[in-house]
């Protein structure tokens, strides 16, 4: 049976923040794939413990490592997590209401709040920001681009109802599948 939602990692030495990322995706991915740089922690033994699918490859940048753990996915929705970022419990739930019905977009951006020492950031203009994290896995709209935060999202937006073209932050085209 095909996943309807595949959740996908890049990791290295995530030993300490893969556990509570991945119970974070319980109840919303039916797969998880975890791709692999070279870790020499207990990284691998983590993911495969919960039930994901494990693979390793040498890092070659952020773009290119998010491209490869793409193309393992198999559900028909992606949903791109760095291990440092949690799920709440009202993202999960609006993901699964939102794909029990009939997604109207391609891609839906996820509210990431920004937290710092255990504090969420809230001046600066740094505290929280829109990230493409959901996506069709055949037309995603956008690259998913390499963050480090402790994200406390539970807020979905639609990201794009039709495809647009977009760059990566590096300014290079984007290396989804078209």
């Amino acid at each position: 049976m095909t996943p309807r939602v595949s959740a996908f990692l890049i990791v290295k030495n995530e030993a300490k923040r893969l556990p509570a990322c991945l119970a974070s995706l319980e109840g919303v991915a039916d797969e998880i794939v975890v791709l692999d740089s070279d870790s020499t922690d207990d990284t691998l033994e983590i993911a495969r413990a919960a039930g994901a699918r494990v693979a390793s490859r040498p890092f070659d940048g952020f773009g290119a490592q998010k491209q490869a753990a793409l193309e393992l996915c198999r559900g028909e929705w992606v949903l791109s997590i760095d291990a440092d970022e949690r799920l709440t419990p009202a993202l999960a739930s609006e993901i699964r209401a939102l794909l029990d019905g009939k997604p109207a977009a391609v891609g839906y951006e996820v509210r990431r709040e920004l937290h710092y020492l255990g504090h969420r950031l809230r001046f600066g203009g740094t505290g929280s920001d829109w990230v493409l994290r959901l996506a069709r896995r055949e037309r995603p709209a956008s690259p998913a681009r390499p963050y480090t935060s402790g994200s406390r999202s539970t807020v979905l937006r639609r990201a794009f109802a039709r495809r647009c073209p977009t760059t990566s932050t590096s300014g290079s085209p984007s290396t989804w599948p078209r």
